[in-house]
């Protein structure tokens, strides 16, 4: 039967399992949460809501849960007295629902830590393929930033899934 099935990942592989499922054309939820930044942490880390566990959306009767299982960041499926039992619909949508509303649209685990100071290159917008230097957070989804403009320092806000760290844009 078609739908969501919870499965536990090896230790902190959470979005490595999520990737390779991805990849192989599995819908994956992984809950996320933001926790409260940390002293000296400009933007706080988004952080798995269930470390080591992910929803994923197949039909086990139609494809053999050892076909997922064998993936490397796999542990285990999670079974209801020992059966392969889909989690309730109704759980997953509450989950989304909860974690959408709590979440930035920033992009899930992967956005860079970024600190005052840290010389950043803009990736898109007006002033893509620029080089500036993050200021500060504003918000959870902008960013103040430095740049050189007609000789002058200039502050410009910028959307953070806008930003990469240095030379790591290509």
């Amino acid at each position: 039967m078609l739908g969501w099935y919870l499965f536990r990942s090896k230790p902190r592989a959470e979005l490595q399992l999520q990737q390779q499922l991805e990849c192989r054309g599995y819908q994956v939820f992984v809950p996320v949460f933001t926790p409260a930044c940390k002293p000296g942490q400009v933007v706080a880390k988004p952080t798995p809501l269930f470390p080591g566990y992910l929803f994923v959306r197949f039909d086990p009767y139609q494809e053999s849960v050892g076909n997922i299982l064998s993936l490397s960041a796999a542990s285990q499926i999670i079974k209801t007295c020992g059966e392969v039992m889909p989690v309730e619909l109704s759980l997953v949508r509450a989950l989304r629902k909860r974690c959408a509303r709590t979440e930035p649209e920033v992009s899930e685990l992967n956005q860079p830590q970024f600190s005052t100071g840290m010389r950043v290159q803009i990736k898109e917008g007006p002033f893509a393929r620029v080089e500036a230097i993050f200021h500060e957070t504003v918000g959870r989804k902008r960013c103040k930033l430095l740049l050189e403009l007609l000789g002058q320092v200039q502050m410009v806000e910028a959307n953070l899934n806008d930003l990469a760290i240095g030379d790591r844009f290509a």
